[in-house]
């Protein structure tokens, strides 16, 4: 059936479906009316699996579905990863995965004990993040209050209250592959923009959504993104270079602000100084609350709707083994 989202007119398989939308092209009409037969397809097959083993055209389609959103095969690898440290052999068996590239291990810590495992994403994606066949809307934390040593090798230390007044100053500033120098101009070459932020009290960071235009990426660069990447704010503020402590952390230099951004750049194969293990970058949870409810989909929904067909085969293989 024809459906709207978010302005765009699309086609979705029956009241529940996902809307694929299209940009009014024949091409553009043919490929979101493909993609929701697809799911119809899928949705039918399921109500017949238990018979037996999912068929190859059911597997398609949940492969399909979930790889057009980068960050549940995320959060599945990190599930798998978890499972795999708890089960017999499973360090060897997550380290193997982190060496072949399917896990980054550098996002996944040891559990404490067979009984505790630290969570770093707080909350699903859910309705932070947004895709369609132009743009890609990223939860992203762009900027946090700590010591942080930048490029320079300076620790500086970034205090929360001077950081929260400056949250408006993200608000439309260009993203950019890398860093650029001075300020940006009408010719600088962006690959979107701040499209929304905020500065949350309890996480003490200025946190939002990067909006990223497709077509300025390359395949690879696409790829690495949605992979996970890190990204760095560019910006001019007075600092003082008085040595001190924060929260156990040593700096050389504490930022005065106002924080005056003039870019937020991706970084393709470097760390940022604030970087994703730090909480830092695209691809963070929203948890305070979403920027986006316009968008919302519940993610989590779709994966157990797709995945229940196999989980209930797979329990019966299990009982009769």
């Amino acid at each position: 059936m024809e459906c709207q989202l978010n302005g765009k007119s699309g086609y979705k398989f029956g009241p529940e479906g996902f809307c694929y939308t299209h940009d009014g092209s024949e091409e553009g009409r043919k490929r979101a009316r493909a993609k929701a037969t697809e799911q119809g397809q899928a949705i039918e097959i399921s109500k017949h699996s238990d018979s037996g083993p999912p068929s190859y055209e059911y597997l398609k389609a949940v492969h399909d579905r979930v790889m057009a959103h980068p960050h549940i095969w995320q959060q599945i690898k990190d599930e798998i990863h978890v499972q795999a440290r708890s089960s017999a052999g499973g360090t060897l068996k997550a380290k193997k995965a982190a060496e072949s590239g399917d896990v980054d291990e550098d996002q996944t810590p040891e559990p404490k004990s067979e009984n505790s495992t630290k969570l770093y994403n707080e909350a699903p994606m859910g309705s932070d993040y947004y895709e369609d066949d132009d743009v890609i809307d990223i939860p992203t934390v762009f900027m946090k209050a700590g010591v942080f040593t930048g490029s320079d090798g300076v620790a500086r230390l970034k205090s929360w209250d001077v950081l929260k007044d400056s949250a408006h100053e993200f608000l439309g500033r260009p993203i950019t592959d890398g860093h650029i120098d001075g300020w940006p101009t009408p010719h600088t070459p962006t690959l979107g923009y701040i499209k929304s932020a905020e500065a949350r009290e309890k996480e003490r960071d200025i946190v939002g959504i990067s909006r990223i235009f497709k077509k300025n990426l390359s395949p690879d660069k696409l790829e690495k993104l949605k992979n996970g990447i890190d990204g760095s704010a560019g910006y001019y503020t007075p600092y003082n270079d008085v040595s001190g402590y924060h929260e156990n952390q040593l700096y050389q230099s504490q930022e005065l602000g106002p924080y005056l951004i003039t870019e937020y750049a991706l970084l393709w194969d470097q760390k940022g100084a604030c970087s994703r293990r730090a909480g830092c970058g695209p691809f963070q949870p929203i948890t305070e609350k979403t920027l986006n409810e316009e968008n919302h989909i519940d993610y989590q929904k779709i994966i157990n709707s797709a995945f229940a067909p196999i989980n209930a085969r797979l329990e019966k293989l299990i009982k009769t083994a």
